[in-house]
């Protein structure tokens, strides 16, 4: 698909309440997989564009506005997901675009900074709500890292297999990233892929269409390559997680194993 045609292409609705966190992490790993042994690379080191965001410590990571302790000075990925990536970055630069790069592998403890964020976010947002529903609110946002055990694969946070990957659109030439009509890890409405498709065509501003444009040439981009996106976070991409096997099974109606277990930095 080239960009014209991708930035015309609506992003289709996607299967929210089937994807939630305490949902797809129950699909088992294939153990068979050559994919379980893929290293971590750096792809900063690799030539991709970006920044290890919660590692900033310049202040203007909002909404954060801080370092995370254990956050890496790089983005790690799985060996496959970068080769795929660079795959993208080949189509996009016909049109004068590359990604860029946010956020990959998490250690645990930087998996539990975001947790605890989305913990008092959901505190503060919804004082009246049940345990249960604040619970749904921050599980839409962050996989849990609270019963995190190596041993066990139904508490593996995402992001700690090297198989996910945040990023965004930017020029390649330039250090201007793309208008995407919100920013990263925000807990809006926004965030959701769909966003600005569910706003009605004679009701969207110039600054909604452009987002809209954008937003549907990564999402495009991004598939075609093999990844799948986070319905609740247009940044959020998978390829061989357990996220990523519960969408291949609902759009293909057939078992598919995740293969990208959690993995550790040498």
């Amino acid at each position: 698909m080239n960009i014209q045609t991708a930035s015309e292409t609506p992003i289709p609705p996607r299967f929210g309440a089937l994807l939630k966190p305490l949902n797809y992490n129950i699909i088992p790993f294939d153990e068979a997989a050559p994919e379980r042994d893929e290293p971590l690379v750096d792809a900063l080191a690799m030539g991709f564009a970006g920044e290890s965001f919660y590692g900033r410590d310049d202040g203007f990571n909002a909404p954060y506005y801080t370092r995370f302790a254990d956050a890496y000075d790089t983005v790690y990925i799985r060996k496959g997901v970068a080769m795929r990536l660079l795959r993208v970055n080949e189509s996009l630069a016909k049109a004068g675009l590359e990604l860029y790069l946010l956020d990959g592998h998490r250690p645990i403890s930087v998996q539990q900074n975001l947790w605890d964020h989305f913990t008092k976010v959901a505190n503060e947002k919804m004082p009246d709500a049940s345990a249960e529903e604040k619970l749904e609110y921050v599980s839409f946002h962050v996989s849990s890292p609270t019963r995190f055990d190596k041993n066990d694969f139904t508490t593996w946070p995402i992001h700690s297999t090297g198989g996910a990957i945040d990023l965004t659109l930017k020029r390649k030439n330039s250090n201007e990233l793309l208008p995407m009509g919100g920013i990263f890890d925000e807990s809006g409405p926004p965030a959701k892929a769909c966003f600005y498709e569910d706003i009605a065509e004679g009701q969207r501003t110039d600054g909604d269409i452009a987002a809209l444009k954008n937003r549907r040439i990564l999402y495009h981009a991004m598939r075609e390559a093999g990844f799948t996106n986070n319905y609740n976070e247009w940044w959020h991409f998978d390829y061989g997680t357990q996220r990523w096997a519960n969408v291949k099974q609902i759009e293909t109606g057939l078992p598919v194993k995740a293969l990208y277990p959690t993995i550790e930095l040498k």
